[in-house]
């Protein structure tokens, strides 16, 4: 028989090979985007840009969960589909009436956000980052304009990429997004290093949008058009199963996203310089997400239909396996970017400046530790098409926007790090008790009579 070696030894699936390397470009990209902004912005022009981009990210705040929501419906119904030799989807029709509907009600939902996020953000960001009171000696304004009507578009991309990893298409899509990362991360590069400025992020983002368009007509032109052209007699799927599970998925979200406040708060209290170095150091732990994340994220799809078929042995060993991973990995890339950045500041080389103190961000290392644990947990609880975190989720976004918002004005961003740490460990030991609770009881009744249309229950 045989096998890939490194696959092997790790247990991995093209799927998880695929999705890791999208995102282990992520930790080799992410430090060269870091120096290439460090030789081409100021410290203020860095802040600047980490500022930027961090409110950019608020326009996820408009998809209330649904990404997360519709890749686990998805699966779900995949579990009943297939994908045909021309593209087409085959299989159960009701199945496939529930998928359209799905992707019908996704499409008008993200429409909507677009429109909203462009506008939004235009005016939020000329406002929050207007009122800074230190000179600008460079051009912002109009880039963040174009970046604001760019991002809104991008959004209508989402329901896109959610669908196709709900029905297993993990591996053409990570294969496909590895070579879109490159080319877009290469071409920021040579913007910034061109002197573009800002306009490097409107190039950038406008690339990505351009190269997702041309994927989806290429290759799942007719899976779309399966979807999008049957006609649906759901039109209350929405209401009845998925919004139970959406609000849910969208509470639990918001707690994860609120350290993406930690750079514009930063801002706020201490300004740009003290942002940059914040910044540039929460680009090297996303980088550090970006490769452990994958190895939960990339077999969810899986465990959903393991779940929808009542394999809950396999289900159970393949998060086991995926748990060790991806803790190990963020563990092992932690302690090698810690040893750099003594090893800068040790020898004094300016670019040691950029950053925060190896300590401070030894503590970000840390909370991310806890926090990555805690999310793989859910991702395990959530294939389910359930979400056990409300509660404990809406307690972590109180306490982290306490952290932002009391510590961050009194400590700056040793109190912000302190607290983020506190926080994640603090959160970390009842969501381990509420995960092997719900896991016992749920295993238990699905042996039984176990209906996975039911959702939304906690």
């Amino acid at each position: 028989m045989s096998w890939n070696r490194p696959a092997d030894l790790m247990r991995l699936d093209p799927a998880v090979i695929y999705t890791m390397l999208y995102r282990a470009l992520a930790i080799v990209t992410g430090p060269i985007t870091v120096l290439v902004i460090a030789v081409s912005f100021t410290p203020e022009q860095q802040g600047y840009y980490f500022t930027l981009t961090a409110i950019l990210t608020m326009q996820t705040l408009l998809e209330l969960g649904l990404g997360t929501a519709l890749q686990q419906f998805a699966s779900h119904e995949w579990a009943h589909l297939a994908l045909g030799g021309d593209g087409s989807v085959t299989g159960d029709s009701q199945a496939l009436e529930r998928l359209s509907s799905l992707a019908k009600f996704a499409l008008r939902w993200y429409a909507c956000a677009g429109l909203v996020a462009a506008g939004g953000l235009a005016l939020g960001g000329l406002y929050f980052v207007g009122c800074s009171s230190a000179p600008v000696t460079f051009v912002w304004r109009g880039p963040w304009l174009v970046l604001a009507a760019v991002t809104g578009a991008s959004l209508f991309l989402v329901p896109g990429w959610s669908i196709l990893e709900g029905c297993n298409q993990v591996t053409e899509v990570y294969r496909y997004r590895a070579i879109q990362g490159t080319l877009v991360r290469v071409l920021l590069w040579a913007a910034l290093l061109g002197g573009a400025g800002l306009w490097a992020l409107v190039l950038e983002r406008s690339a990505t949008v351009l190269l997702s368009v041309w994927f989806f007509a290429r290759r799942y032109r007719v899976f779309f058009r399966a979807l999008l052209s049957r006609r649906s007699r759901a039109p209350r799927l929405w209401r009845r199963e998925i919004w139970p599970l959406q609000w849910r998925f969208a509470v639990v979200w918001l707690s994860g996203y609120l350290p993406s406040l930690f750079t514009p708060a930063i801002f706020a209290f201490q300004g740009a310089v003290a942002a940059g170095r914040l910044g540039m150091t929460l680009t090297l732990t996303s980088s550090l997400i970006a490769l452990a994340d994958p190895v939960i994220s990339a077999r969810m799809p899986r465990w959903a239909v393991l779940i929808a078929r009542g394999r809950f042995d396999e289900l159970d060993s393949q998060f086991r396996q995926s748990l060790r991973t991806c803790l190990a990995l963020l563990a092992a890339g932690s302690l090698i970017f810690m040893g750099i950045l003594v090893w800068l500041s040790a020898a004094g080389r300016p670019l040691a400046d950029r950053f925060l103190a190896p300590g401070i961000t030894g503590v970000f290392f840390a909370a991310i530790f806890f926090q990555q644990a805690r999310q793989a947990l859910g991702a395990y609880l959530r294939a389910h098409k359930r979400e056990p975190y409300l509660a404990l989720s809406i307690v972590n976004a109180v306490l982290t926007a306490g952290v932002v918002f009391v510590l961050g004005t009194a400590y700056g961003v040793t109190g912000i790090a302190t607290g983020f740490l506190l926080v994640a460990g603090i959160v970390l030991l009842p969501a381990i008790v509420i995960f092997r609770r719900r896991r016992r009881d749920w295993h238990a009744i699905v042996e039984t009579s176990y209906r996975p249309e039911v959702s939304g229950r906690r």
